[in-house]
């Protein structure tokens, strides 16, 4: 089981990547960012929130966990994110 669930996680984060990939060819993410880099840090966010509401966190830690997280994307806005 172990080994069928990381297979899926690293699946996801190459998804992802490539994603990202087509993102910046396409002018929607800056030249100089780093689609790898950039997978596997909100693949661990991912991850690391899926945990957390597991062991009990509420939205609202959850959603302030993703609106720091969003200050990690290039060319991100301070409090991008947030409700309006």
């Amino acid at each position: 089981m172990a080994v069928f669930l990381r297979d899926l996680r690293n699946a996801n984060l190459m998804v992802f990547r490539d994603r990202l990939h087509a993102a910046q060819q396409q002018g929607e993410l800056p030249p100089g960012a780093d689609p790898r880099a950039l997978a596997g840090y909100f693949a661990v966010v991912i991850q690391g929130m899926s945990q957390r509401a597991r062991d009990g966190a509420d939205a609202t830690e959850l959603a302030g966990v993703a609106d720091t997280a969003m200050t990690a994307w290039p060319g991100a806005a301070p409090g991008r994110g947030s409700p309006s």
